[in-house]
């Protein structure tokens, strides 16, 4: 028994990894949809989506009644299906969210929590053979940003000085866009940026933690122009070419020596790692 219940958690999460690594082409979003197919992650929107199914209820007195029943095994269904979609989300590229709450039934019991709270988006749809299904969602930012930020930097932890120095006399940037279309990296929560020589441009030792709990470390989006536009990197963000991925999930982004000396050519762009403003373009 315990075996077959091994490879089925196996499969699923085997699933998952495969569908991370096909991305929605709608717009300039980011979507990694779930294995079952009635839901996803939006990293562009940072949000959770799932769907919610319930089959006519027998023994109800009345179609409404039924339906009221149904509404409520719909979202039931749902968490069920957030919960574990939740759970294989990259936190870092060596963690997921389920590896915190395995190691922590405190962490457990507040995801558990937080999931609970999903939301209904738009109405429900009624089919022909009575089935309801009703769209929910959960966002990421916020709450549980900031719990599982704690467990990669505790709580009261100030951001910590870069391991290169930067300069006086470079270029001031906005904001960090990193090309990494064709290289297979997968959206995290806390991804970093790395250079050549495997020292860190960007990461979450470097940032404010308010500001990462906010709006997350990183936004994600299919098109470098889109990017560009996008208000997390504001008016002169600087663009690089991501050279290969690091990282167990391949979470992580090595870019050139030469395009990261830029970044740390003055102490100024320091500001923009602070305040998360990092788009990457897969």
């Amino acid at each position: 028994m315990r075996k077959s219940i091994f490879i089925l958690g196996l499969s699923l999460i085997t699933a998952f990894v495969f569908a991370g690594s096909s991305f929605s082409t709608n717009g300039d979003g980011v979507f990694v949809p779930s294995p079952t197919g009635t839901g996803g992650i939006d990293y562009s929107k940072q949000i959770l989506r799932v769907k919610g199914m319930a089959p006519p209820q027998p023994g109800a007195q009345s179609t409404g009644m039924s339906r009221v029943q149904q509404l409520r095994v719909t979202k039931a269904d749902a968490y069920r299906k957030a919960l574990e979609l939740i759970k294989e989300v990259q936190v870092t590229s060596e963690t997921t969210v389920n590896n915190f709450i395995l190691q922590s039934d405190v962490i457990r019991t507040k995801v558990e929590g937080m999931v609970r709270g999903l939301k209904e988006e738009g109405e429900p749809a009624y089919l022909s053979d009575g089935t309801i299904e009703q769209w929910y969602t959960f966002p990421m930012q916020g709450n549980f940003t900031g719990l599982m930020f704690d467990q990669i930097v505790p709580p009261g932890t100030p951001p910590q000085s870069p391991s290169v120095p930067f300069g006086q006399g470079g270029q001031t940037f906005s904001g960090l866009i990193v090309d990494a279309r064709g290289l297979g990296v997968k959206p995290a929560m806390a991804p970093k940026i790395i250079d050549e020589d495997g020292r860190e441009v960007y990461g979450s030792a470097y940032v404010n933690r308010e500001w990462a709990i906010e709006q997350g470390m990183a936004g994600y989006s299919k098109d470098v122009t889109a990017a560009q536009s996008n208000q997390r990197v504001t008016a002169t963000p600087i663009i690089v070419k991501g050279i290969k991925t690091a990282g167990q999930a391949k979470a992580d982004i090595i870019i050139s020596n030469v395009d990261a000396g830029k970044i740390r050519a003055n102490a100024e762009n320091m500001t923009f790692i602070e305040k998360c403003r990092v788009m990457i373009v897969l």
